[in-house]
């Protein structure tokens, strides 16, 4: 009886080491399989852990960046190879892959929308690519992340040929309408001849309606610029404070007419900051127009700014931030539409209001805007109560 015993262990021993064999045999045949289709693939793959460091290049990608081979970009950052706001954009997507694993443990297929960044080649090429990410798991657990590449340069060719024949077209129109809005004001001077109270009425209707046309314009050009990748900010030192101020100024009168109570809560304390201070009061604009635009009459528009420290889910390091605010008591955004607040050519339902319409341009510039400053724009929104409307902009050390 021992020996069958004894038979009948070892037997069931040589049954679990086979078995254990056929899986490791299985599982290298795979990896094998795996590794020949990103070896051979045309598209460039690349897997980092959480850090940005490269544990794994397919050729392609070396290939594409003139690297004599991947084994040059193995344990380099990735963010090293990145353009300076195309490593932001990465860094912000990786974190907000972090955050939706935690929020969904068991989740696998947590591929991320692509998003353009530019990586610098080896002879100081910048290429555009976009990039898909997804959690590079190991053992069902997140180790890091994985990201698939496709080389955008022959799109962004086409992409900055149509941007050269926008901006023709935009010159064009911009041309006589600026000649019509200057005939227009030679005429309200009285300068030719007296006006009547209705003339003058009319003159001052063709005026904001030649005014919302060039605004047109100008959108679409910005836009297409964005498209091509062409768009850039300028940061100077400036006080974000004064210009705040000087919005407030400029959007009183909007206000007054429909009795909008505008509140200002600035914090005295925020510091001369990097911005560009034209494209940030074009942000600031526009969020307190629509504002004004959405809020039913003798509401009120509050308009705060604070300091706020940051910290890097990624790497821990901390950051000061100046974050401003605009809330409104408006129609409120439903939850659903939240999303596409910000996208090209996407209104909310409220936007859709024939005396509201708009391009649905103006947001999604704004979001460029704060993206190129490397901040963050979000909205919050309740319905029938109303919206606030947050960004940030860095507070980095100015050197004198």
């Amino acid at each position: 009886k021992e020996k069958i015993r004894s038979i009948e262990y070892f037997a069931n021993q040589a049954a679990v080491l086979i078995e254990n064999i056929e899986l490791f045999e299985s599982l290298k045949s795979s990896e094998l399989k795996y590794r020949m289709l990103a070896e051979t693939m045309i598209m460039g793959l690349v897997t980092c852990n959480f850090n940005g460091k490269i544990i794994y290049i397919n050729n392609s990608l070396a290939d594409m960046l003139k690297y004599p081979g991947k084994e040059k970009l193995l344990n380099k950052k990735i963010y090293s190879i990145c353009e300076s706001d195309s490593a932001h954009k990465l860094q912000k997507e990786i974190v907000s892959i972090v955050k939706d694993a935690q929020k969904e443990e068991g989740k696998v297929n947590d591929v991320s929308k692509g998003i353009e960044l530019e990586m610098i080649a080896l002879d100081g090429e910048k290429i555009p690519f976009m990039i898909y990410i997804s959690s590079y798991l190991q053992e069902n657990h997140r180790i890091g992340f994985l990201g698939v590449l496709a080389d955008l340069r022959e799109q962004k060719k086409l992409e900055n040929m149509r941007a050269s024949f926008n901006s023709m077209i935009v010159h064009d129109l911009r041309s006589p309408l600026n000649i019509i809005q200057g005939y227009i004001d030679v005429v309200r001077s009285q300068l030719i001849g007296k006006l009547s109270g209705e003339q003058e009425d009319l003159l001052n209707i063709a005026k904001e309606n030649v005014f919302k046309v060039l605004k047109l314009v100008d959108n679409f050009l910005i836009s297409s610029k964005i498209e091509s990748g062409q768009f850039k900010v300028d940061p100077e030192i400036n006080s974000i404070n004064s210009l705040i101020e000087s919005v407030i100024e400029q959007q009183t009168i909007l206000a007054k007419k429909k009795n909008i109570n505008l509140i200002k809560e600035l914090d005295q304390n925020i510091p001369l900051i990097l911005f560009d201070r034209f494209r940030i009061e074009q942000v600031l604009n526009n969020i307190l127009n629509n504002a004004i635009k959405f809020s039913s009459i003798s509401g009120t528009v509050t308009i705060t700014n604070k300091l706020k420290k940051i910290n890097n889910e990624l790497d821990g390091e901390e950051k000061m931030y100046v974050e401003i605010s605009i809330s409104d008591t408006g129609v409120g955004i439903p939850k659903e539409e939240l999303e596409k607040v910000f996208n090209k050519y996407e209104q909310t339902e409220a936007g859709k209001n024939a005396s509201l319409k708009g391009t649905g341009l103006g947001l999604a510039i704004c979001h460029e805007i704060i993206e190129l400053h490397k901040g963050e724009i979000w909205v919050e929104s309740e319905l029938n109560i109303g919206s606030t409307f947050y960004f940030t902009l860095p507070i980095q050390v100015i050197k004198l």
